[in-house]
């Protein structure tokens, strides 16, 4: 499998308890064929995120006041990788589509 698209997206992070935050993910990499998109950890701690865990051991990202709780564990052979749920901002969702229409006509 492998990236088709690489680079920025600003989001929208849902949380547990419906709480959702705007976020701008770096160094996101897309595969059409994979179930989800994964973005380097360690981009948003160069950018002075601080990680740490909270008291059920999820993984916490807290920078610039904004905190994403990665709520969603996914088992693996290995152990876990954890995640949260992404929402694509409308200008997100618009550059999307666009693409998906040069992609189609072959541009």
């Amino acid at each position: 499998m492998k990236a088709t698209i690489k680079g920025k997206r600003d989001d929208i992070i849902k949380q547990v308890g419906g709480r959702t935050t705007c976020y701008t993910l770096e160094l996101v990499n897309y595969c059409k064929q994979a179930k989800m998109n994964l973005f380097s950890l360690t981009s948003e701690l160069s950018k002075k995120g601080a990680l740490s865990n909270d008291d059920l051991n999820k993984i916490v990202i807290e920078e610039d006041g904004t905190k994403i709780v990665f709520d969603l564990q996914v088992h693996t052979c290995d152990g876990w990788m954890y995640g949260v749920d992404v929402l694509p901002s409308e200008v997100q969702y618009i550059l999307n589509m666009l693409l998906q229409i040069r992609i189609l006509l072959g541009k």
